[in-house]
């Protein structure tokens, strides 16, 4: 059993749902209302969660080599300066342990030559990118790629490729990033407007079973990457 950090929890499903297979795990977001949330919705003795400030403008309040496992699902296209953020999740992890990065395969969401179509995304990586930058710090010895169901896998891309050439216009690369953010930001309030929120709630036919994980990048939906941190 291991003492598991979850950088950038959001609202704390995945850590609860993890957290019988850990001694510890400790769940951090840098959205007060994400972990407010999380702290009503899910609770176990194993488990805590605390907000965290930007971690490109302060460290975690974490000793070093604290903890024995950091998972962080979704985040790194998040962060502006990767590599600070990847030196600080170093720097907590015990050495010998472990580090899981899960992030969106650009090959299936992008153009080459395209940013980010996600407003809130500031770099999209494929398996190369982010290896390489794991590997700046630990030595990457787990490489996989994440797919599902076929027809979920079948919906994830026909969206993916969907939004990718509505958006493109505002997401080429010579194009300024307060353009881009503006303009999705706008194009996404007009469909918002358009589409009744349902208050109810949702059933989904899938779960954990229907996701794969495996060495075969072909319709990738997500990069799983593990790296391990040196001992000496």
């Amino acid at each position: 059993e291991k003492n598991v950090l979850e950088f950038g929890c959001g609202s704390g499903y995945g850590s609860h749902f993890i957290a019988p297979y850990c001694k510890k795990i400790t769940a951090v977001d840098i959205s007060e209302q994400a972990i407010e949330y999380s702290k009503t919705h899910y609770t176990r003795e194993n488990l805590s969660f605390e907000t965290i400030g930007d971690i490109n403008q302060e460290p975690l309040h974490f000793q070093d080599n604290s903890f024995d496992t950091v998972i962080t699902f979704q985040v790194i296209e998040h962060i502006k300066n990767e590599n600070k953020c990847i030196d600080e999740l170093y720097r907590v992890l015990k050495p010998g342990g472990k580090i899981v990065v899960v992030t969106p395969d650009r090959k299936t969401r992008l153009f080459r030559f395209q940013k980010p179509w996600n407003m809130f995304h500031v770099k999209e990586y494929d398996m190369q990118t982010l290896t390489n930058l794991v590997d700046r710090k630990f030595e990457a010895e787990g490489i996989y790629f994440m797919t599902a169901r076929e027809d979920l896998l079948h919906k994830e891309i026909t969206r993916t490729k969907k939004l990718r050439l509505i958006l493109l216009p505002f997401t080429l690369g010579f194009i300024p990033e307060f353009i881009r953010v503006n303009m999705i930001s706008f194009i996404k309030k007009i469909s918002s407007g358009k589409t009744k929120i349902a208050s109810e709630k949702i059933d989904f036919d899938f779960d954990e079973n229907d996701i794969y994980i495996n060495k075969n990048d072909k319709n990738s939906i997500n990069l799983f990457v593990i790296g391990k941190k040196a001992t000496s």
